[in-house]
């Protein structure tokens, strides 16, 4: 291949379009929040119950991640997409036809989580499969339309809510992701070969171990490192309005902490191709250690903006260049399967991450202390990906 991997060449410019369609599209999980209130008052549902199908298709989305990767590493990207689409669209439909809310989980919570574990894995592992250079780089781009999916429909949901009620929008929705799904598949294609000499990498049985220990390095390190991350996410409004600032300000807050992660996935995943995929992630654990722990400290807007792009963008790089580090330390070639284990660790930190900052807060009256906590989680992180390094360097690039 050499050392000019071109990403427009051999039709990897395609699979890379394709990968960034199938994400931007199962992103729209992540804007379940504009759904809430007018399901809220159709079936008189408490903030809990309405948050439980949230969590329900999050957990569901990182089990299917989990227990897909071997189909996913033996079945050619346009045939699971093809699953994930009608998935997708079943989810939708069945929410748009509810009677209660358990019918609303049954679609959103359940079918449309299963439709965004198998797409996503897909999408991920052809983008780490297609690239060894630049693997950063384009499995960053695939993660990040991911992340840019909510800023990219929310537009649209809010319309169609406006104009038509929530039966509509998820008619609507489901079509058009069902159908965006199934043109991302055919630009994806068939079997993704892993690239000369990398079919498996060489691993030692410290690369094993890494995976093969109790809830893994890698996975506990991606947990603790994105806890913090995701305890700010999901309490990121309410930190800005404990901060005095104003309504304004609190919007920018929520807005710039997306767009950190944006830049934090696909601009890590490009620095990691040139400095390594362990270092930026050190970089990031450490990183979000500072922040969480001067957080509550902040004063001024400018300098809370400023603080909550750098939580988005210490996010944004772990969630890119955690897969590459699996795909560089493990191979290609089981790609899904490996990642699969990894990636449970963060759909814990999803479960975890809000309702630790939610009981903290409640308990002491503030998110000082919850922010503590995820300082610490982070350094916990640094330690594990600092052990990840001693353990074992990656086959295709130097730690």
């Amino acid at each position: 291949m050499g050392t000019t991997e071109d990403l427009l060449g051999t039709g990897r410019l395609r699979l890379l379009i394709g990968a960034a369609l199938v994400n931007v599209c199962l992103g729209s999980l992540f804007a379940w929040s504009l759904f809430v209130d007018p399901l809220g008052r159709e079936f008189a549902s408490s903030s809990a119950a309405l948050s439980g199908v949230f969590s329900l298709a999050v957990a569901t989305f990182a089990v299917v991640v989990l227990v897909s990767g071997r189909m996913v590493d033996r079945s050619p990207p346009r045939r699971t997409i093809m699953v994930a689409a009608v998935a997708a669209l079943a989810g939708m439909l069945t929410a748009a036809s509810a009677t209660s809310l358990i019918v609303v989980a049954a679609g959103y919570g359940l079918l449309f989580g299963v439709g965004n574990g198998l797409g996503y894995s897909t999408a991920v592992a052809a983008a780490g499969k297609a690239f060894r250079q630049r693997r950063g780089l384009a499995v960053g781009v695939a993660v990040g339309a991911y992340a840019g999916g909510p800023l990219v429909v929310s537009p649209a949901i809010t319309a169609l809510l406006t104009a038509f009620g929530w039966r509509t929008t998820f008619v609507v929705l489901g079509v058009a992701i069902g159908a965006l799904l199934a043109l991302g598949g055919v630009l994806l294609g068939g079997h993704v070969r892993p690239l000369d000499g990398e079919r498996a990498a060489p691993g030692n049985g410290a690369h094993l171990r890494l995976l093969r220990r109790p809830g893994g390095l890698i996975g506990g390190a991606f947990l603790l490192g994105t806890l913090p991350a995701l305890l700010v996410v999901a309490h990121a409004a309410t930190i800005a309005v404990d901060a005095g600032m104003d309504a304004a300000t609190t919007t920018a807050a929520v807005a710039l902490l997306g767009a950190g992660n944006l830049v934090g996935r696909a601009g890590g995943g490009w620095v990691s191709d040139r400095i390594g995929r362990l270092p930026g992630l050190r970089a990031a654990a450490g990183g979000l250690a500072v922040i969480c722990a001067l957080l509550p400290e902040i004063a001024g807007a400018g300098a809370l903006l400023v603080t909550l792009i750098l939580v988005g963008i210490g996010y944004g790089t772990q969630s890119a260049l955690v897969p590459s580090l699996v795909a560089d330390l493990f191979g290609p070639e089981r790609f899904a399967a490996n990642f699969g284990r990894v990636f449970l660790g963060w759909g814990v930190a999803g479960l975890l991450g809000p309702q630790v900052g939610a009981w903290l807060s409640d308990a002491t009256g503030g998110f000082a202390v919850a922010l503590r906590v995820g300082a610490g989680s982070a350094v916990l992180a640094l330690v594990l990906y600092a052990l990840i390094a001693r353990e074992g360097r990656p086959a295709s690039q130097a730690s």
